[in-house]
Order: C-alpha cells, then structure tokens, then sequence
C-alpha cells in the first residue's frame, strides 16, 4: 500500500535513517540515499532500511504491512519514482540544451512512499539533473539504467519544475552508485585513448589493462548482463588457482614487506552482437569497442577469397 510524504519529511526521513543498515546488493552495499531498480522493471530511491519490529504500529497500518510479522525481515522505505521512454511533453529547449544523448529516458520522483522487501531489490540506478548533464558533468547517453531529472510531481499530483541546487545524484561521494559510476567513467575515457592510439589503423583489436577494476565492478557488469552469459555468447575464462604477483604487505609491527600474494581473476570476452549491445548499455553510447577479428586485405577482397 503506497502514502503520501511531503518534499520536507522525505529530506528528514533521510538525514535520520539508519545508515549503518543497508542492503547486500552483487556483494556490495546499497544505502539510504541510493536510487534502485526494484520489482519488474520499477524505479525508486531508498529513504530508509528497517527491520519490522522498528517499524512503528501506525506506519504498518498506514503502508498495508501485515500486523504480526517476523521481527528480523526487513523492508526498505522506497520513494517511488515515474519513468517515461524519451525526454519529451515537453521537449527541451534545442538551443539551451543542446549536449542532451539523443538515447535518454525521463525519470519523475513523486512524493509516493511504500515499504516493500530488500529482496526486491535488484540493481542501482543514476538519476542525473538536465542542468547537468548540459553542462558537460555527466554524460549518461545510452545507459540502460541512467536517466534525466527535470521535474516531479507533488503530493497534489501537479508536475513541478525541479531545481539542480536541490537534486544530489549520489547522496554521498563514497557510496556504491558512486563508486560504479566514476568506474565506467574511467574505463570510458581509457578505451577511448587507447583505441583512437597509433597503431590501431589497421582495425584489430587491443589487449587493454584496466587498472581499478574490482571484484565489484564485475559483478555489477555480470548483474546486468546476466541473462546472456550462459551459453555461447559471452566467454568466461578463469586462471585456475590464479596468478602470483608482487604485493606490499602490511605487517602488524606497521613495517612494510613485499611478498608474492595469489591473487584469482576472471575473465569476460563478448562474442555477440546480442552481447555487444548488453555491454555498450552498460557503459553507454560513448564506451569504445575494438574490432575482434583481422581487416581481410584489399587484395583477397577483388580476388573474391573473403
């Protein structure tokens, strides 16, 4: 059962949720503050994380939730939030926003609140004002789980304009969403120079090295590209016991030593035209991918052998 919070009661539900409760999400943690993909396909901001038995008498009357519950499951206090394909009704302005991605969707916060389950919660998403965007700080073109902010509707049901002073991305600079976001970033701007060096005229591909990536950034990259890793598709390869490399090791008299540490990785390979399209959404429409296979020649071509 969803209510109703005004714009000043959300901002205080916030600053006096317990932090220290998140959600475990691909082996991360997700906080109050966060925007999430929840449910089949639905949007929301996480307000606040609370076990049933912290949730007050009048709330789970108010919220639908069941009178007599297991004290220990918890519920996410969720902000819904409206989607719509495109940025249009109305379009903006084409001169004051030129620098809009032509692939973007619409994303309307409301003052719609309900508690739903944490297990229904299946991915992060970013939520990025107009203002910004055109101005050149993020650019989230293309990115199946990105969207635009320009207005949202209030408690009256009336669309109002938002403004970008009042609208915070990421509630803090060290949170999960953050942290992903400054990663596809930096491996956009690392293919790109890599890709676009001297020696890629002839069309083959480049073994790149993408310092920073983590167990975390793999597994969000595996979250949304799930479905298509079985099979054929998309190819995992794994070290088996994993590679000895030098590492600085600190020890418990606070001396530092180097030491030869195991360390395992893994692997991911697109094969696919159906992984390939997965993948670019992913990192958006400015993410570079190389060409796995050689250029044929010019003279095999008129020879008619390719």
């Amino acid at each position: 059962m969803v209510f109703q919070l005004k714009a000043a009661e959300i901002e205080r539900t916030l600053r006096e949720s317990n932090r220290g409760n998140c959600i475990k999400l691909n082996g991360a943690t997700v906080s109050a503050g966060e925007f999430v993909g929840y449910g089949d396909g639905l949007l929301g901001q996480v307000l606040d994380i609370q076990e049933y038995r912290d949730i007050s008498k009048l709330e789970r009357s108010q919220c639908g939730l069941p009178g007599r519950g297991i004290g220990t499951t918890r519920y996410v206090l969720m902000r819904q939030i409206e989607t719509r394909e495109g940025v249009s009704n109305p379009v903006p302005h084409p001169h004051q926003y030129n620098k809009l991605p032509k692939v973007l969707n619409e994303a309307i916060p409301t003052a719609n609140v309900a508690f739903i389950t944490v297990d229904q919660v299946n991915s992060i998403a970013f939520l990025f004002h107009i203002d910004a965007i055109q101005s050149g700080r993020y650019d989230p073109g293309g990115m199946v789980n990105a969207y635009l902010v320009r207005r949202y509707r209030n408690p009256q049901g009336r669309l109002m304009q938002l403004k970008a002073t009042v609208f915070n991305s990421f509630q803090e600079d060290t949170s999960y969403s953050k942290r992903i976001w400054d990663t596809v970033v930096a491996i956009r701007e690392y293919t790109k120079r890599a890709l676009s060096a001297k020696g890629q005229w002839d069309g083959r591909s480049k073994h790149i090295h993408l310092g920073g990536t983590n167990v975390e950034f793999f597994n969000y990259v595996y979250s949304l590209m799930g479905n298509v890793f079985d099979g054929e598709i998309i190819e995992i390869k794994s070290k088996g016991e994993g590679l000895l490399k030098p590492q600085k090791i600190l020890n418990p008299d606070l001396s530092v030593e180097n030491k030869r540490v195991r360390q395992e990785f893994h692997m991911v390979r697109v094969l696919e035209e159906p992984a390939l399209k997965k993948l670019k959404g992913v990192f958006g429409t400015t993410f570079a991918v190389a060409n796995p296979t050689t250029v044929p020649k010019f003279k095999d071509i008129d020879e008619g052998r390719v």
